[in-house]
C-alpha cells in the first residue's frame, strides 16, 4: 500500500562645484605722479619760503592720497563678496534611504520546480493570488535600512535593506500535518486510517529578495518529510521538495 500525499502550497508569509570667492586685496595706491620738486625754480630761496613750499607740497600729497583714508578702506572691505557655502555631499545613509523600497508592492508566488522521491524534477505549475506589502519610509544607517512591512493578509514582518538585498523576516518554519489515511495506489481506494496512515511535515525556507527598483525576486524552498503507519509505505511519486519564486513589483500611485 503506498502513500499518495495531498500537496499543499507554501503561503505567502527591497556643488555642483564649490565656489570659492577670491577677492583681491583692495589696496589704495598713492599717486606716484605727485612728488616734491627736486630743485627750486629760483637759484636762491629764502628759508621761510622754502619751508612754506615744503608744507604746501605735503598738503597736496596728502590730499591726493585720500583713497587711503580708514573710512575708504572700510568701505572696500564691506563690498568684498562672501564665499558661498557648498552643498552637502550625500552620505551612505542618504544613498540607502533613496534606494530602499517604499510604498505598496504587489507580491505574487509562483511555482518553479517539483522534485519527487524517485528523483524526478518537473515544472511546478502553481500561482498564488497576489497580496500587497506596504513599506514605510525606512530608518537607515550607513550600512542598512530597517522597518516593518504590513501585508494585506493582516500580518507584519520586519525587514532590512542593505542596498542590494531585501531580507524579510519570514523565519524558516515547520508545519506538521495530522495523521491521514493512505490510498491504495492500484485501486484508488482510501484505506482505514487504523490500518494504513501517514503524517506529512513541511519545512519552509525563505531566501532574500534581489533585483532592481522596479522588480525584486526572492525564492523559497519547501521540503517534505513523511511518517508512515501500518501498511502505508513510501512511493516514488511522493513530493520531497518544491521551489517557489516570489515576485515583487511596485504598485503605481493613482
Amino acid at each position: 500500500m503506498a502513500w499518495e500525499e495531498t500537496r499543499g502550497s507554501s503561503r505567502v508569509v527591497l556643488a555642483g562645484a564649490r565656489h570659492v570667492a577670491h577677492a583681491d586685496d583692495a589696496k589704495g595706491r598713492s599717486d606716484e605722479a605727485s612728488r616734491l620738486p627736486g630743485r627750486s625754480l629760483r637759484p636762491r630761496v629764502l628759508a621761510g619760503a622754502g619751508v612754506a613750499l615744503v608744507v604746501l607740497a605735503l598738503i597736496a600729497f596728502l590730499l591726493m592720497r585720500g583713497g587711503d583714508k580708514p573710512t575708504d578702506r572700510a568701505a572696500l572691505v564691506d563690498v568684498e563678496p562672501t564665499p558661498s557655502s557648498s552643498p552637502r555631499s550625500p552620505t551612505p545613509a542618504d544613498v540607502l534611504t533613496e534606494s530602499a523600497p517604499t510604498g505598496v508592492w504587489k507580491v505574487v508566488v509562483v511555482g518553479r520546480t517539483l522534485t519527487t522521491r524517485g528523483g524526478q524534477t518537473k515544472p511546478l505549475k502553481q500561482r498564488e493570488d497576489p497580496i500587497m506589502w506596504t513599506f514605510p519610509a525606512a530608518a537607515c544607517s550607513d550600512t542598512q535600512c530597517s522597518g516593518t512591512v504590513s501585508s494585506s493578509s493582516g500580518k507584519e514582518f520586519s525587514f532590512t535593506w542593505d542596498g542590494q538585498r531585501l531580507v524579510v523576516a519570514r523565519e524558516d518554519a515547520v508545519y506538521r500535518n495530522k495523521k491521514e489515511a493512505c490510498v491504495d495506489t492500484d485501486t484508488g481506494v482510501v484505506q482505514p486510517i487504523e490500518q494504513s496512515a501517514a503524517r506529512i511535515t513541511w519545512h519552509y525556507h525563505y531566501n532574500p529578495f534581489v533585483g532592481s527598483a522596479s522588480r525584486l525576486v526572492g525564492t523559497s524552498v519547501t521540503r517534505t518529510t513523511y511518517e508512515f503507519f501500518g501498511t502505508c509505505e513510501p512511493h516514488d511519486s511522493d513530493t520531497v521538495k518544491a521551489t517557489y519564486e516570489w515576485r515583487m513589483t511596485p504598485v503605481a500611485k493613482t
